[in-house]
């Protein structure tokens, strides 16, 4: 059995197992579970995905399989290979955040420079949207699964550039997904579609840039000439994102 069969079948396995709310989620009608960690949303400090106590050892599954962390490992690679400037700095930014202590962050998977990983299920197909929490430049990596047609559906349509990508099982793509506009197709009705992505929230960065201290927090205490040189930092963020996008 491929890799891909066996993550496949995890992943259907796995969603028979979890009790998961009956609804809609922020970017289709499909099953979803995080785990690892993010920051916002009235976080004071980066902090693990919260999972219920029966979803735990469940997730763990996905987290221990071999085959997963085989999947990890290569859109790791990926990241370095084409986007390697990203890639050093959220490899040293989980290597900080690892060491600080005090906030017992719970990382994926070895080998993987990602905070934290989203696993769609069955019919996993989105609609148009920008990862809006994610940062502007940090890439984030998805890993198709499934069984199902891709010259019929389950493509990816990069709807800023005007470009419709081909995503059959067991492909992965990185895209900067805060940046492009994208979604799916969906799939036919007798079909499944599985995806992992790899992200890290564009708050964890906030955080550590300022000091360990969120946006409010920071401008709380900075004095005058700190305020400036912040304001200025955030004016001209966008050429240091283009920079690191730049793999020379």
């Amino acid at each position: 059995m491929s890799l891909t069969h066996k993550v496949d079948s995890l992943l259907s396995d796995v969603h028979s197992r979890l009790r998961l709310p009956r609804r809609s989620n922020c970017r289709g009608t499909y099953d979803t579970i995080a785990s690892g960690y993010s920051h916002g949303q009235g976080q004071i400090h980066p902090t693990n995905f919260s999972i219920s106590a029966h979803n735990q050892p469940i997730v763990e599954e996905i987290l221990q399989s071999r085959e997963v962390q085989q999947v990890a490992r290569f859109v790791d690679q990926g990241l370095q290979s084409y986007f390697p400037k990203v890639h050093r700095l959220l490899t040293n930014l989980t290597r900080i955040l690892q060491n600080t202590p005090g906030l017992q962050l719970k990382h994926n998977f070895p080998g993987s420079c990602f905070a934290a990983s989203q696993y769609n299920f069955t019919n996993a197909a989105t609609g148009n949207h920008i990862d809006f929490m994610n940062g502007f430049f940090l890439c984030c990596a998805i890993w198709n699964g499934g069984k199902f047609n891709p010259k019929l559906g389950g493509h990816l349509i990069l709807w800023s550039l005007g470009i419709v990508v081909e995503f059959p099982p067991g492909a992965s793509i990185i895209v900067p997904s805060a940046s492009v506009v994208h979604g799916n197709i969906p799939i036919q009705s007798d079909e499944h579609r599985h995806s992992v992505t790899f992200f890290t929230a564009a708050g964890i960065l906030r955080w550590y840039f300022n000091n360990f201290m969120n946006d409010n927090e920071f401008v709380a205490k900075a004095s005058p000439s700190e305020l400036a040189a912040w304001r200025a930092y955030k004016q001209d963020l966008w050429k240091l994102g283009m920079k690191m996008l730049c793999d020379e």
